[in-house]
Formats: structure tokens, sequence, C-alpha cells
């Protein structure tokens, strides 16, 4: 997204020096010295098509910033199809994959239309999922691939089954399909990758790796049964699972973070030890965000470096700790717990923070922390000196979106609601039926998009969220007093 704060020094593109003569007029000038001292400056006497592989591979805010300079670099990249398409996807907050074999001008015209179809989100229509009746709260999102999960007794014993839906999307030509997977009883913390064809969960303290199509032993995984041990000695239970490329990352009762590939079943990094977390996720593939409820902090490492215990007072590579300004309590009767919210796009995402502060009267208080993923990397790479661990929140505040808090009864809550640069909004106009759904990207930063509900929903305060890269899907529960019994009522979803 465009940075509201320039962003460090060390990360501002390089704006070209603009020219006074033209393309043509530098490659046939005819002063030796003067080709010379071009030569050995400027991007503008290489031909076009270097050019264009030189663009390629820089950021998309220098590619931006080049475009403006003169009218050579802005005709090349309006001619340009990758180039066009390369700021589509910084435009629209998306990743390409280089497993689809379209052409770049045919990606380019999904592109648009799919994040056309997000702008005039107003003008989606909602579609009845009858099949998610029943079902429990997701457990999963990647992709256009949502899981949900269900337990029940037949006449074998306890079974435990996953519903894998993938949303269609008539704009990329996806069809919508949904098959079930039988796990065991015991199975916990599930946690997917649509774009590697995996699903790991925990069973037995050790990592289960399966595929997510079939339910069998995903061929990447490490030995025969595709399961290997991460005890390494920690006496408490594992949960909280995330993935992430080939990592996978799990915590320990709130005081250890250990991350794993999951392909080799080896240990990648032990840094997070006897540190009271509240609630972790991957930043990227080599970062991890978790958060300090009890300081109001939250704080970033990159887990291919040595444990902190390692490494000198003041090194670069130290866990940098953000700090929040929230509003104050009182720690002695109230508790505030912050939690990250999952969001299941590997780049360009959002960063949402949940905080919750209870109990206060009927109920809990809660408001959301909005930060772009960029911005906390930005930081971390460019910070040094003695103070490099804490970066105090009038450095990067400018940078953060917070809600106003609001007061909600307690209930089961979804925390699947951020995909993307996108997020559910956490106050609904219920009386309007309408859900917003906040966009941050480059193009539209913090401008919400109004989602408008059927008419005949009953209990549209019910209502929870679920993002996915081609639409929303929404769904309503059934009142019950355990959480882990409750069912899906009525569920309908937007695609395009």
């Amino acid at each position: 997204m465009a940075y509201v704060v320039a962003p460090p020094p060390s990360f501002r593109p390089r704006l070209l020096h603009p020219f006074t003569t033209s393309f043509r007029q530098r490659a046939t000038a005819s002063s030796a010295p003067e080709v010379k001292k071009a030569s050995s400056t400027h991007l503008m006497i290489l031909p076009e098509e270097l050019m264009i592989k030189v663009l390629e591979m820089s950021h998309p805010k220098s590619v931006l910033a080049c475009q403006l300079t003169c009218r050579v670099f802005r005709d090349v990249i309006a001619t340009s199809a990758s180039l066009r398409y390369k700021l589509s996807l910084y435009k629209y907050g998306m990743c390409d994959t280089p497993q689809n074999r379209l052409s770049k001008a045919e990606k380019l015209e999904l592109l648009t239309a799919h994040g056309a179809a997000w702008e005039n989100l107003d003008l989606a229509k909602a579609e009845d999922v009858g099949l998610l009746n029943g079902w429990g709260h997701p457990v999963a999102v990647s992709g256009n691939i949502i899981v949900f999960r269900t337990k029940h007794v037949d006449a074998v014993g306890p079974r435990q089954d996953l519903l894998v839906l993938r949303v269609p999307s008539r704009l990329r030509q996806i069809e919508g399909a949904h098959w079930v997977l039988n796990v065991p009883p015991e199975a916990t913390s599930f946690c997917i990758d649509a774009s590697q064809d995996l699903l790991i969960y925990m069973l037995d303290r050790a990592f289960h790796v399966c595929t997510l199509s079939t339910g069998a032993v995903h061929p990447l995984a490490v030995g025969p049964t595709g399961s290997f041990s991460p005890w390494n000695g920690i006496r408490a239970q594992l949960d909280n699972l995330c993935v992430c490329g080939d990592h996978v990352a799990t915590g320990a009762r709130i005081k250890y973070i250990s991350v794993w590939n999951w392909k080799t079943g080896q240990q990648i990094s032990d840094q997070i030890s006897d540190v009271r977390f509240s609630s972790f996720d991957f930043l990227d593939e080599y970062h991890i965000l978790y958060t300090m409820s009890s300081e109001d902090t939250l704080h970033v490492y990159d887990f291919r470096d040595s444990p902190p215990a390692q490494l000198p007072q003041g090194s670069s590579r130290q866990p940098r700790r953000f700090e929040l300004l929230l509003p104050p309590i009182q720690r002695a009767t109230t508790t505030r717990y912050i939690r990250v919210r999952r969001n299941a796009m590997p780049c360009a995402r959002l960063v949402t923070l949940q905080v919750t502060t209870s109990p206060v009267e009927r109920g809990q208080e809660q408001l959301e922390v909005h930060v772009p993923a960029r911005v906390l990397l930005d930081f971390f790479a460019a910070r040094g000196g003695a103070t490099a661990d804490v970066v105090p929140w009038l450095a990067w505040c400018d940078a953060v979106q917070m809600t106003p808090p609001r007061r909600l009864p307690y209930k089961v809550q979804s925390h699947m609601v951020s995909y993307g640069m996108r997020t559910v909004a956490p106050t609904p106009h219920w009386d309007e039926g309408v859900l917003c759904v906040d966009s941050y990207l480059p193009w539209r930063a913090g401008v919400p998009l109004p989602l408008v509900f059927p008419e005949e929903l009953p209990n549209m305060e019910q209502v929870m969220s679920v993002l996915c890269e081609d639409g929303i899907v929404c769904y309503t529960t059934t009142p019950k007093p355990n959480p882990a019994f409750t069912k899906i009522a009525q569920a309908f979803w937007y695609t395009f």
C-alpha cells in the first residue's frame, strides 16, 4: 500500500533524473565523451528490452517513480504488458504464482477485472451455501480454499471430518467444489496452503503432513508416514500452527515458538523461549510476529538468525519491539488480550491485531489495529544502533489505522476476517443491513467497501465473515452454551 509516512531512508525509491533530450537523440549522439558519461550514470542509454528487464526486477514504487520522470519511461512502461502487470499486482495487493501458464497480457486482463469486482462490492449478489449448514466454524483459509470442521459420534465411535470448500470464481474460471476428509478425532490445530496442496495438523505431539486434496501423505513430506515430532524436550501442549512456504511454526503454552521445515523435519529456529507471548503468525516467509498483551507491544524477529542470547546487545538481528499506545486500563481488575488475526496471503498482506479488554459492562470492549506488514519489515531491516530493539510508538503510528473501541457481548467470533490488504470492518452498520470491507490497497487506502446483506436474513448482528481470494463467505450459527458444539445455521457468499 502507499505509505502514510515516508519509509526509512535506505528504502526510499531513487528518482532517476529527467532528461532534456530524447532517447533517440542520446542513442545517436556523436560525441564519444558524452556517451561515456551517460553510460556510467543513466538507464536510458540501454535498449528498450534491457530497460524493461531492469524495471521488472525493481520495486513497483521505483517503477512508478520512473514513470513520472520523463516521456521515454512513461511510454516504455505504458507499452510493456509485463510492467503494467507488475504495477497492477502492486495496485491490487496481489502476488503472482509461477505455476500459471497464462501470458502477462492475459493475467493483466483477469487481474484488472478481479480488482474492479472488489471495487464494486456493493453490486455483488448473495448466493445461499446450504452445504455449510451443520458444520462448525472455519479452521483454515488459503487462497480460495476454506476448511470447516465437525465432530460427531457414529456407530464406529468418535469421528472428526473436515469439509474442504473451494470458492468458485467466474472471472478466473474456477469451478466451485467441496470434499470431505476424515482425520483422527484427536487431531488439533489445522493449517493449510492451497498453493502446495498442503494440510498440516497436530496429533500425539507430532506434525502430520498430508495433501489437502485427498488427505494422503504429502509426497514432499519427510518419511513414509509424513509425520515427525517437534517435541525437542518441551513438555507442553503444542498448538497454534501456521505455515508459510517450506516452514511451519508452532507455539507451546504461550512460552515457546519454534519453526520447522515440514519437508525435511528439521528444526529451523527455537529463538523464542520462556516468553509470555499472546499470539503469533508469519509476517513473511522468514519473519515471525508475536504480541505481548502484558506490555502492549508486538515483536518481529528473523528466525534464520541466532538466538538473542548469542547476539551482542544492539545487534541488528535482535527482535524488534514495537510499542503500542492503547487506552489505559486497571490491570488489577481488567485484562487485555492482543490477538494476531490470521492472514493467509503470503505477500502484500495486512497485519490485523484484535485488542480485547474484559470485563466491561455487559461483555467486553474491542478495537482493531491495522498496519501493513511491509511497514514492520522496513523498520526491522533499517533501524540500527544500541536502541535498535525498540521502535517507539511515535516512529510508526502514522502508518497505523486504529478502529474506535466498541462494546460487544461475549460470543465466539471468527478470527479469519483478513486476506491480503483487505479486512472485514469490526463495526457493521446493522441498521442498514450493510457490512463493510476495509481496503488498504495503495490506490484506495482506508476506503470501506459496502456489502449489502439479504433482506430475509435474521439476526444480522450474529453474522460472522471469512475473507478469501475470490470473495467473502458469511454465516450465522445456532446458539449453543458450549462453543465447541456451535454449528452453522445459515451461510451465503459473494463471489466474482
